[in-house]
């Protein structure tokens, strides 16, 4: 079974940005915070979330998926 936090482990804690905390509340004020849904907040913050993790970072965690599936296969 494939595990994110298995594979990923610690990568996602190397990138955190506070400036996304600061869309998903202004985006709440302004929509009113019983009017948001789920799936607000993910179209809001998914693009500037995959915009802001380096290419870098991306690419490791695609090897990892890889060498885990590849490992999983035998």
């Amino acid at each position: 079974m494939f595990r994110p936090n298995r594979v990923g482990g610690n990568m996602l804690d190397r990138n955190v940005d506070g400036s996304r905390n600061d869309v998903l509340w202004s985006f709440i004020k302004k929509k009113g915070r019983n009017n948001v849904t789920v799936d607000d907040l993910v179209h809001v913050i998914t693009p500037k979330g995959r915009a802001s993790i380096p290419d870098s970072i991306k690419a490791e965690l695609l090897q990892r998926i890889r060498t885990f599936l590849m490992s999983a296969a035998l």
